[in-house]
């Protein structure tokens, strides 16, 4: 069936950044889809609209990518189908804090509001002393006026390797693992229930909190 209508606009942002939006509705039908396309974006700036990625105001860096989602007939919102690119930048959660530097971010989800559990499709970090592939679930908890107070995370780790600046003569590396976590947003804590890694008969496990 073709589509009846499409609402486009744009929003411009401080420097290069824009997001273009895409409404579409039908006929008969108060369903609709809502698409935004997002480049140069300020990771703080998306956190701070979209609750369900509000642990993106800890990064100081820009974002390239798209958001997917809607309304029913009922009018509740339905999945929302992210994927993004993160550039260079800093995990900085606060102005007063020491800022944890990456070189990108790839990453692919989907929020389910019945649930309110974010699937992690594909979560890749590069930087100079860190790389890691993860996939997994996490749950968003607690809401202070809309926005969540913690995440609960499970998910698999499908690859790390980080170096150890010169603790040993080659980077540490495995090709799988296990991570359960908790991340506080405020105050920005991450604690470490059980981590597990593994590869060819090796294996390290840690717990903490950072």
């Amino acid at each position: 069936e073709p589509e009846d209508r499409h609402v486009d606009g744009k929003e411009a942002e401080p420097a290069s950044a824009s997001v273009a939006l895409l409404l579409t509705s039908r006929k008969a039908s108060s369903a609709m889809s809502l698409r935004a396309d997002l480049s140069g974006v300020s990771a703080r700036d998306l956190g701070a609209q979209v609750p369900s990625l509000a642990w993106l105001q800890a990064l100081d860096a820009p974002i390239a990518g798209h958001l997917e989602s809607g309304f029913d007939e009922a009018g509740l919102l339905t999945p929302v189908s992210v994927a993004l690119s993160i550039g260079t930048g800093a995990v900085r959660p606060f102005a007063d804090t020491p800022p944890v530097p990456f070189d990108g971010v790839d990453l692919r989800l989907t929020y389910r509001p019945d649930d309110a559990a974010l699937q992690l499709e594909e979560l890749a970090i590069r930087s100079a002393a860190l790389e890691a592939g993860l996939e997994g679930t996490a749950w968003l908890k607690g809401n202070t006026n809309g926005v969540p107070e913690a995440l609960v995370a499970q998910v698999r780790l499908t690859g790390f390797r980080a170096d150890t600046q010169g603790l040993v003569s080659e980077p540490v590396a495995f090709s799988s693992g296990r991570l359960d976590a908790r991340l506080t947003l405020d105050p920005f804590e991450l604690t470490i229930g059980q981590m597990v890694l593994q590869d060819e008969g090796s294996r390290f496990s840690a717990d903490g909190r950072i």
